[in-house]
């Protein structure tokens, strides 16, 4: 199969968690997304791209690659809905839609 291009997905591990980080003195919740891409064998990825856009402006708010271990961590996100897309050559691109976060304040309904 040589000469072939391989097409293996990316995964992005752990369903890509979503965690504010903190109120500061009544400033705005900021959320942090963290994850690790692998590949199907589980295999970790080194060097993905990993861009973050903002569904509402389509402005992309970050992008960065994934570090040796395979690990990502974009902090700092307002409330919103956004868009991580992970390209890597040789693999299929993997896109997570509808990743949304929205604070919640203790007593409040959503």
């Amino acid at each position: 199969m040589t000469g072939m291009k391989k097409d293996r997905g990316l995964l992005v591990l752990g369903a890509i968690l979503l965690l504010a980080s903190t109120t500061t003195f009544g400033q705005a919740t900021l959320a942090t997304v963290r994850g690790t891409v692998v590949d199907q064998l589980g295999g970790v990825l080194p060097g993905v791209e990993v861009a973050l856009t903002d569904m509402a402006t389509s402005v992309v708010a970050r992008t960065l690659l994934s570090a040796a271990d395979g690990s990502f961590e974009i902090p700092d996100l307002k409330s919103g809905n956004y868009r991580l897309k992970a390209t890597f050559s040789g693999f299929r691109t993997f896109v997570a839609e509808d990743i949304r976060w929205m604070p919640v304040r203790f007593g409040e309904s959503k």
